[in-house]
């Protein structure tokens, strides 16, 4: 099969590409994750036919990879979703362990609890982005 790409689409191919292999690295580093690795090799190694000259090899590895201002979008990009889930799961995680505790005494149903939940997750976003961790105690 071949695709026709365009070299600002062959540029967002890439970046999307390694969007996907920071998350497939990071769930198992130990893995070298083979059949990724070789789909993301056969894509950088096209740059030259789009006219995309942000490709470089890294020598150290034997890999080609984004050059380092491409590499600083990618990561800008992942810094701020990373960000984003950090929030999203801290404030899910404070939001069920405080129904865990109401729910020893209201014995919630699945809709109450879901609708409690959000009701809790709401509260915290609006806390957090108004306080920041500020005001995060850890008690034992």
């Amino acid at each position: 099969m071949k695709i026709d790409l365009t070299k600002q689409q062959y540029e967002l191919l890439v970046k999307l590409i390694e969007y996907g292999m920071w998350v497939v690295d990071s769930e198992n580093p130990d893995s070298p994750n083979e059949d990724y690795r070789e789909l993301e090799q056969t894509v950088l190694g096209s740059a030259e036919e789009f006219q995309f000259f942000d490709i470089i090899r890294n020598e150290e590895h034997n890999l080609l990879e984004p050059a380092p201002a491409v590499q600083n979008d990618i990561f800008q990009v992942l810094d701020s979703y990373e960000d984003m889930v950090f929030w999203d799961k801290f404030v899910y995680y404070m939001a069920r362990k405080d129904i865990e505790s109401e729910n020893l005494v209201h014995n919630y149903n699945e809709q109450q609890y879901m609708e409690r939940l959000m009701e809790l997750e709401d509260y915290y976003h609006e806390h957090f982005e108004r306080f920041g961790i500020g005001k995060v105690k850890i008690e034992d």
